[in-house]
């Protein structure tokens, strides 16, 4: 058994340090797992210790392994530790229902309605410097054409902490924006002053760089008409706030809204025409392409065009990816190196952990890597045997038959390589992805990308329209393949998400089958089909309560959802929905409850749930009513039924209920966080 162990793993060797990334994000996401924040000695010791018995034991394999992957592990916690203590995000402790504030735009959003702006070097006459977060973000109800970046604006605003999961394990709001060092949100109340950007005095790149992008996209978006003028700027500026929601919706239904965000697709276009390009021009002058090297040429110019491009995106996860990717390929072209496509993927993700661990979490991290990951085992595997098929065939019917089977069986392996992550963070499941993206993929890749970054090449001699007229048409045909698509009966599902630790077993499982050369790798097929099967076990929440009392809901028998209190088109109740597994709310009216001036009382799976409005009738449902929800009392007159007041929201955050053959479980937001920086009041 040992020989077996030793010589699988030796005829694997090479294949070995693709694990290498995999188990420093294994260690990333056990520290974010956590509800207490670790010792960093605890870490850091663990790491020495190990990382000295990997040298010790280098020449002894089954001790040489295990040490190795115990070191990679610790090493992923004490990176995601080092970058929470370096980033240490100052939080508005509670809401200011109106403050005055004065800030440097960073960052414009501009959305279908109004937009959002990002300040830093935040004032707030409420709040001491110390006290002050970094940078906040605001919403504005209309769209200032008047505002760029870099000027210093004054403005009325009611402000808020970050807000909490919408449920637990759901969106961490709070980790998003203490990473990104977003210490509060709010909105706008006019009028606002503006200093301008010469009395501002700014001259900082990156407020320079955000401008530039700003005005990028608006630049494009006037040569189009609309919808199509944001679907066009998104390709290059990532910038999709200003796209209607239909259209977004239509996209996400279809499988293609990963078009419309940049993705490392779009960077790796951008990249390989700048050096094919390069390269054949240099190539039609004789004298240059026989005394120069114009292939070394060609790869330093697209390793610059990549950078600029990831920059102008707004180095989404995905872009950075593809840029690691394109750059050690090109750098490896500039040495006269042949690197390997799978090391490649192994090592952008390895940067992209070393300076931002927190991305490991993210579903454009996963996504992204397990489709570059797939197409490329995929390609390592099939490669041999297509050669062989239409090895000198010249160009015919069979190569038209070849290009278009490909097509479809890249999309096939792109679909199955990343639908597992799909239904986990967003609980649907596309049902004709597989034919919209066959359609779309080729389009956007051999159409739209060469049109649209013709176009900003000539946008300063005026010429852009040459490539971006007929660029409006293949846009357009985009919108109506996703409306098409959408339009199809039962086009999207809304699935049932494994367990986290099913998950886990999913990602090994995929893993396994896109490092490995033999066929072991096959074993890799039955830990994904596992991890699956823990969505079967899922069961949907029945009750729903905001961590401020104001917004209530209830998953009704009948399938479908009922807001009791709030307004069912807020953030938290389109992610309560999801988690109940419907998009559907029912009217006010249509919902079976009764009413009078002191609250409502509702019967769900045998179990009377009163809402009260009045403090003066807790008394009496205590003894009516088996679940009492009482967000504005500080009350708790109920000694042996489940009382939800303000003291216990206050505490705990949000509460999710779960009733199931009699009995009541409950969950709340804040306790299943924890006690993390990123975590207001934990």
């Amino acid at each position: 058994m040992k020989n077996k162990l030793t010589n699988l793993l030796e005829s694997e060797r090479e294949r070995l340090i693709l694990w290498l990334p995999v188990l420093v994000a294994i260690g990333i996401a056990w520290y974010f797992s956590l509800k207490y924040e670790p010792p960093f000695w605890l870490g850091a010791s663990l790491f020495i210790i190990s990382s000295l018995s990997v040298f010790f034991a280098r020449k002894r394999p089954l001790f040489f392994y295990p040490m190795m992957i115990i070191a990679l592990l610790a090493f992923g916690v004490v990176l995601a530790q080092i970058r929470t203590n370096l980033v240490s995000s100052i939080y508005l402790s509670e809401p200011i229902e109106f403050a005055n504030v004065t800030g440097k735009i960073l960052d414009i959003e501009p959305k279908p309605k109004g937009s959002k702006i990002v300040l830093r070097d935040v004032s707030i006459d409420k709040l001491t410097k110390e006290k002050t977060p970094k940078f906040i973000s605001i919403t504005l109800r209309d769209y200032n054409p008047d505002l760029v970046t870099g000027q210093i604006i004054s403005i009325r605003a009611g402000l808020f902490p970050p807000p909490p999961p919408a449920f637990p394990n759901g969106f961490d709001f709070g980790r998003y924006f203490y990473f990104r060092q977003i210490g509060a949100v709010g909105y706008g109340i006019p009028p606002m002053q503006i200093k301008s950007l010469k009395d501002s005095g700014e001259n900082d790149f990156s407020i320079w760089f955000s401008g530039f992008r700003h005005q990028l996209t608006e630049s494009m978006r006037s040569h189009f008409h609309e919808p199509a003028g944001s679907v066009a700027a998104a390709f290059i500026t990532g910038e999709t706030n200003t796209i209607p929601d239909e259209i977004n919706d239509n996209m996400r239904v279809a499988g293609l809204y990963h078009l419309l965000a940049v993705s490392g697709m779009n960077l790796s276009v951008v990249a390989g025409l700048a050096f094919f390009s390069l390269r054949l021009l240099l190539a039609m002058i004789p004298p240059i392409a026989l005394r120069f090297p114009i292939k070394k040429w060609a790869a330093l110019l697209a390793l610059i065009a990549s950078y600029i491009y990831l920059r102008v995106s707004g180095t989404p996860v995905s872009a950075e990816r593809a840029f690691f990717m394109v750059s050690l390929i090109f750098i490896a072209i500039l040495l006269d190196r042949d690197p390997t496509p799978m090391r490649s993927v192994a090592f952008s993700a390895f940067c992209i952990e070393l300076y931002e661990p927190e991305a490991v979490l993210t579903a454009s991290f996963q996504l992204s890597y397990s489709a570059t990951a797939a197409l490329i085992a995929s390609y390592e595997w099939g490669i041999n045997y297509f050669s062989k098929q239409h090895k000198d065939k010249g160009f015919g019917l069979s190569k038209v038959f070849f290009y278009f089977a490909a097509v479809m069986a890249t999309s096939l392996v792109a679909w199955l390589a990343t639908e597992p992550f799909i239904i986990y963070h967003f609980n649907q499941f596309s049902s004709y992805s597989l034919i919209a993206n066959t359609i779309a993929e080729p389009l956007v890749s051999f159409l739209l990308m060469p049109l649209v970054i013709a176009g900003v090449l000539l946008m300063p001699f005026g010429l852009s329209d040459i490539a971006f007229y007929p660029m409006q048409y293949g846009v357009d045909l985009l919108l109506v393949i996703a409306k098409w698509t959408a339009s199809l009966p039962h086009a999207m599902w809304i699935m049932p998400n494994p367990s986290d630790n099913g998950f886990f077993f999913v990602i090994m499982g995929l893993l396994w089958i896109y490092f490995w050369k033999t066929q072991m790798r096959w074993l890799g097929v039955f830990s994904v089909i596992a991890g699956m099967f823990t969505a079967f076990s899922y069961m949907p929440p029945d009750i729903f309560i905001s961590g401020d009392g104001k917004h209530i809901a209830a998953h009704l028998e009948n399938g479908k959802m009922a807001m009791l209190k709030g307004r069912n088109n807020n953030i938290n109740a389109q992610s309560w929905a999801r988690a109940a597994l419907t998009e559907e709310y029912v009217e006010k009216k249509e919902i079976p409850m009764d009413c009078d001036k002191t609250g409502c009382v509702l019967e769900i799976k045998g179990k009377k749930i009163a809402v009260i409005k009045d403090d003066a009738a807790l008394a009496d449902e205590c003894n009516l009513s088996d679940i009492i929800i009482a967000p504005t009392s500080k009350a708790d007159a109920c000694k042996d039924k489940l009382v939800i007041n303000q003291t216990m929201l206050e505490n705990g955050g949000g509460v999710t209920i779960w009733l199931n053959n009699g009995q009541v479980r409950l969950k709340q937001t804040r306790i299943e966080q924890g006690k993390r920086a990123w975590v207001n009041g934990g």
